[in-house]
C-alpha cells in the first residue's frame, strides 16, 4: 500500500509503481493535500482504471487532520489536482 496525494507528481509515482516489475501494488490510501481528499481519491482511480490497474486496490482516507488546518495547493495543482489536465473517468469505486 501506498498513501498518496495525487498530484502531478503522485501521478508518475503511481504509474511507475503500477507498472513495475519490481513492485507489487496492492492498494493506495488517499489523503489531502494538492486538492480535497474528494479529489485525490477519484485522481487514483482514474489513473488506475488508464493504466488498466483497476485491480489495486484505493482506499479513501479521512478528510480530517490529527491537528492544524489544511492548506491545499489547488493555486499549484489546479481545482482538481491535476494540473487542469483531464482524463477518462473510471466507474470503480474506493473503499471508505
Amino acid at each position: 500500500f501506498g498513501l498518496i496525494v495525487p498530484g502531478l507528481d503522485d501521478t508518475l509515482a503511481i504509474v511507475l509503481a503500477a507498472k513495475s516489475s519490481r513492485i507489487n501494488l496492492l492498494g493506495l490510501s488517499t489523503s489531502a493535500g494538492n486538492t480535497s481528499i474528494t479529489n485525490t481519491t477519484k485522481n487514483s482511480l482514474d489513473i488506475l482504471h488508464n493504466i488498466h490497474r483497476q485491480d489495486v486496490i484505493v482506499v479513501r482516507g479521512s478528510d480530517k487532520l490529527i491537528a492544524g488546518e489544511a492548506h491545499l495547493a489547488e493555486h499549484m495543482h489546479g481545482s482538481g489536482g491535476l494540473g487542469g489536465v483531464t482524463i477518462p473517468s473510471s466507474n470503480i469505486t474506493a473503499i471508505v
